[in-house]
């Protein structure tokens, strides 16, 4: 049995905290009152508790989403193999799997919290934010495989300046008009890329359907091509920044949220199946650190 390692036992503890996280300060942020303007002038719910604004809070968030984009903006990295998307921490380089888990989070939120987001008037920035992300992950589904990462690490990593200039220093040095692209298979990947599509389709198929539609459709070929395969593919190139250890997390996470996409009994066979894998991997990592703990399953949609 591939058990997961202790490498992959913390991302997983990382990524359902993460997740409680950004719950809990949606669940603020959806209590702030109806006023909002340009510069966020939404008053916090209770004053008398807070002295926050955690509407203005939220928009600065979505602000920091903005500068993350790469594409039409109008001249950033636009001949990009996939051109769109978000940059990765604080750099150039784009990873199909920091995308789709940062966008996968991200509507989360908006489901549980619509409401909230929307009375505080930052629904639209919102959205715009999420279909960003969530259009460039599609379109790394390449059909049999999918783009990983597309940069050239050691060229990003020796050079600091804007992305607007980023290319005409890359071409003065690397010679080339378009930046490196890297293609694989992997569970790990795709399950976290099927899982950000199903949450798309969740967000969008109410106001714009045939890009929900699209999202769905490719959610479910990722699954099964992950699930089929499950591997660690061959995505050396972003092991220097990102090295996935385990897909069982994310093969579940994926069939939990294309459950709640479709009400596909299969998708909720599936992750039955992977909770038994799941628990026989904590078990295995519990007894072999010699801690006997408990971490809860994600069982949210169930």
């Amino acid at each position: 049995m591939n058990f997961i390692t202790r490498k992959g036992m913390g991302f997983l503890m990382k990524k359902t905290g993460i997740a409680l996280l950004s719950a809990a300060v949606l669940a603020i942020t959806s209590a702030a009152s109806a006023s909002s303007g340009l510069f966020g002038t939404a008053e916090a719910a209770d004053t008398t508790n807070s002295t926050y604004n955690y509407g203005e809070a939220l928009q600065k968030s979505m602000f920091f989403y903005e500068v993350q984009q790469c594409g039409e903006l109008p001249d950033c990295m636009v001949n990009d193999y996939i051109p769109g998307g978000w940059f990765d921490a604080g750099d150039h380089l784009k990873f199909t799997l920091t995308n789709a888990y940062a966008a996968t989070m991200l509507g989360w939120g908006l489901l549980e919290y619509q409401d909230g987001v929307k009375e505080i008037g930052e629904l639209t920035e919102y959205k715009n934010n999420l279909a960003w992300a969530l259009d460039y992950v599609a379109s790394c589904d390449l059909g049999d495989e999918i783009v990983y990462m597309i940069g050239d690490g050691a060229f990003d990593h020796v050079w600091w300046g804007s992305a607007e200039v980023y290319m005409r220093k890359f071409k003065l040095m690397k010679g080339e008009d378009a930046r490196p692209y890297y293609t694989c298979n992997d569970s790990c990947i795709e399950g976290q890329m099927a899982a950000a599509l199903a949450v798309g389709y969740l967000c969008f198929k109410d106001s714009d359907p045939d890009r929900a539609d699209n999202y769905l459709a490719h959610a479910k070929a990722c699954f099964e091509r992950a699930d089929k395969n499950r591997s660690i593919g061959d995505d050396t190139k972003e092991h220097d920044y990102y090295k996935p250890s385990t897909f069982y997390d994310d093969l579940f996470f994926a069939a939990n949220w294309l459950y709640r996409a479709t009400g596909e009994q299969s998708y909720l066979d599936s992750l039955n199946a992977f909770i038994v894998f799941l628990t026989a991997s904590l078990l295995y990592n519990s007894l072999f650190s010699k801690s006997l703990f408990f971490i809860p399953c994600l069982c949210y949609f169930i």
